[in-house]
């Protein structure tokens, strides 16, 4: 007879990051009738499509993982989109301009745009340049000196999955899905 077991497993699952990214470019479609993300390319697409948690505590591998959690969720945002909905002038980055549309919906803007901001962050302060005092300072604020770089990827994947779930609530709070 075979046995089932069920092992509970803490840790993010970037499934449900996808779904979250998803549910709100569904979310910004079906109120606005507009594409909040551009399209991946095929290479990007099939990386995040696969992108899975950190398999060991190497800070390359998180690197990595940091550099395309970035592409895929913050650099795809459609800037003149963003720019669009929030009001924001033609000079705006899409992050400002994201912010500015949340504090219009009345949204919690450090829950809301901060996990994409550290994740920003994280690959300009160190990921995708030489890491230096920025980043180790970055590292300190998050209290991310004393975590291993694989729990570092979670805690991070785990705020971006939130707050991406969060704001296709708050642009569509009748809809659960899209």
């Amino acid at each position: 007879m075979f046995l089932q077991s069920h092992v509970d497993d803490s840790r993010p699952n970037l499934d449900y990051l996808r779904r979250a990214r998803n549910d709100l470019k569904g979310a910004v479609l079906a109120v606005h009738g507009v594409e909040l993300y551009r399209k991946l390319g095929e290479h990007d697409e099939r990386e995040f499509s696969g992108l899975a948690l950190c398999t060991n505590d190497s800070i390359g591998q998180r690197d990595l993982s940091f550099l395309m959690l970035t592409k895929a969720v913050v650099d795809a945002i459609d800037v003149k989109v963003i720019r669009k909905l929030a009001g924001a002038e033609k000079f705006e980055t899409s992050l400002n301009a994201l912010q500015s549309w949340i504090e219009q919906l009345g949204g919690d803007v450090d829950e809301l745009c901060g996990p994409l901001r550290l994740l920003q962050s994280m690959r300009s302060s160190g990921a995708a340049h030489l890491k230096g005092a920025r980043y180790n300072a970055a590292l300190a604020a998050e209290g991310w000196d004393k975590l291993t770089p694989s729990k570092q990827f979670e805690d991070l994947v785990d705020r971006v999955t939130r707050a991406l779930r969060e704001l296709a609530q708050l642009v569509a709070p009748s809809s659960q899905e899209f």
